[in-house]
């Protein structure tokens, strides 16, 4: 099987919608390298002194930002390429009933394995994505990770936990999203509660009192269901702060399934606000050649086996690093 068959295949297949990673990942870059250097910050509201004309000015120092060397981890899925996966298809027909060549009849066959091994990929980073947001830590192959910088996290307590309906819910959005936007210039502009919070949300005094102001200059609700695992809830025109509720599942093979987001929690962030730098990948283009580094965010590739008996194997690649824009731009509340 040739590799232009593979690319054919690659451009009929969609990769799966999801919320998470939609909403706050705002750009992609494929590296050249395996390892790059990579700025973080914790943005400061830096300014300095007026001085007169033969006075020296001030020096600026770099110290808000840190640089580091990383090298990501590889997400290597593979599924055997057999026989019944290339003739899916009625041999000889395309899904119109016309006569159909070998090559797209293994077209057929490989789309929906290919998509299988795309989604794992895309599904392995908003898990991936869902980690920093809730610990502070990036995973990689590293037991480690990678932390940017101390996680922004807020337990609610007492008359504050949201669990009591005379919570003063918007005087706390309003104070955390101040205190971000002081510490880091970023206004997050979206909150992101779990499930099992939205009965306590909608319930509070102060929230339902607003949502009774016909004019909706101080709550728009809204509630709409956008996906399975997606809820838009409304609205605070004050705040700028549109809500959702979100839940979805991750699991390794062989493994309990386990929440993106813990129960209870409510995340507070901006839209774009993270980005994915991809390292580049080292594969045989072809077999008997040496690895070369390919500049890509994921490839799809065929293996061939060694021995007759041998199933080819059909590989995805990815090497993502997710960074945040800034370490301190989003909180998570522990809300009950």
């Amino acid at each position: 099987m040739d590799q232009r068959t593979l690319i054919l295949a690659m451009k009929q297949t969609k990769a799966p919608e999801l919320f998470l990673y939609n909403l706050l990942i705002g750009a992609e870059k494929t590296e050249k390298t395996e390892k790059f250097e990579i700025q973080t910050k914790s943005a400061s509201r830096l300014r300095v002194p007026l001085v007169g004309r033969r006075e020296n000015g001030k020096l600026v120092r770099n110290e808000a930002f840190y640089q580091a060397l990383y090298k990501p981890g590889m997400i290597k899925p593979y599924k055997p390429i057999t026989e019944d996966s290339l003739l899916a298809q009625k041999f000889g027909e395309n899904v119109y009933g016309a006569p159909a060549t070998y090559t797209n009849t293994q077209l057929k066959g490989l789309k929906a394995d290919i998509l299988e091994l795309k989604t794992i990929g895309l599904r392995t980073k908003i898990w991936m994505l869902s980690q920093l947001l809730v610990t502070g830590t990036l995973p990689t192959d590293k037991a480690e990770g990678v932390s940017y910088g101390e996680l922004n996290e807020i337990t609610m307590t007492g008359n504050d936990r949201w669990s009591d309906p005379n919570a003063p819910i918007i005087s706390q959005l309003r104070e955390n999203q101040l205190k971000i936007q002081q510490e880091t210039g970023i206004v997050v502009d979206h909150l992101i509660i779990t499930p099992d919070v939205v009965g306590h949300f909608l319930g509070n005094n102060e929230i339902k009192e607003t949502m009774k102001n016909t004019t909706g200059h101080a709550f728009v609700f809204d509630p709409d269901k956008l996906a399975d695992s997606v809820a838009y809830i409304g609205f605070i025109p004050e705040l700028n702060l549109r809500i959702y509720s979100y839940m979805d599942w991750s699991q390794v093979e062989g493994e309990a399934e386990e929440p993106l987001l813990p129960p209870k929690t409510a995340l507070m962030v901006k839209k774009k606000s993270f980005r994915v730098h991809y390292g580049a990948i080292p594969i045989r283009l072809k077999p008997g050649q040496s690895k070369t580094l390919v500049q890509a965010s994921e490839i799809v590739k065929t293996e061939y086996g060694q021995k007759d008996e041998e199933d080819d194997e059909l590989r995805y690649y990815s090497a993502p690093l997710i960074i945040p824009n800034d370490a301190q731009g989003w909180a998570l509340l522990k809300v009950l």
